[in-house]
């Protein structure tokens, strides 16, 4: 991870923007660079978004039902307005002008944030394909027969997601 990376034992590192704090110290220069497109026909960068570090607002159980209605459009009011004060605060004052190095790496640092994806699968944990992919890559397990184990079941879940988000 970021250690041996800082170390100059790794050559790439696969980075949130939440990490960058952490590489201030280094001695080396790095650069950022988005994920590789597929090929030359695909027109836009696809950089995904680490699903861990997104935040959610907790509503206590607490709150009577005939209030939910009331809470939900405050949450929604206050996620909103973070568009504009939140995420300039994270993004342009600290990721694009204290935790980069150089232009070059604050044009590559836009190129991902303006390309990044969430993966629909990962965040709702449709027939555990993540843990299943995570696992082969991490830790070696095997691949194709335990995604053809849940393949049914995540292809049911995914157009259950899909039919409830219209």
């Amino acid at each position: 991870g970021i250690v041996s990376f800082m170390e100059n034992r790794n050559l790439f590192m696969y980075v949130a923007g939440c990490d960058l704090s952490l590489l201030m110290e280094m001695e080396n220069d790095y650069g950022f660079l988005p994920f590789p497109k597929g090929d030359e026909k695909q027109a836009d960068y696809i950089n995904p978004a680490n699903n861990w570090i997104a935040t959610c607002a907790m509503i206590p159980v607490t709150v009577p039902e005939a209030d939910i209605g009331i809470v939900g459009t405050i949450t929604e009011a206050m996620a909103a307005l973070s568009r504009y004060t939140s995420m300039p605060a994270q993004y342009d004052e600290l990721m694009l002008t204290r935790l980069i190095r150089d232009r070059e790496s604050r044009d590559m640092v836009q190129i991902c944030s303006e390309t990044m994806s969430f993966d629909l699968g990962k965040i709702s944990g449709v027939g555990g394909i993540a843990n299943i992919i995570e696992d082969a890559i991490c830790l070696g397990n095997e691949y194709v027969s335990k995604y053809a184990s849940v393949n049914e079941m995540a292809s049911g879940d995914f157009a259950e997601i899909i039919e409830a988000i219209g």
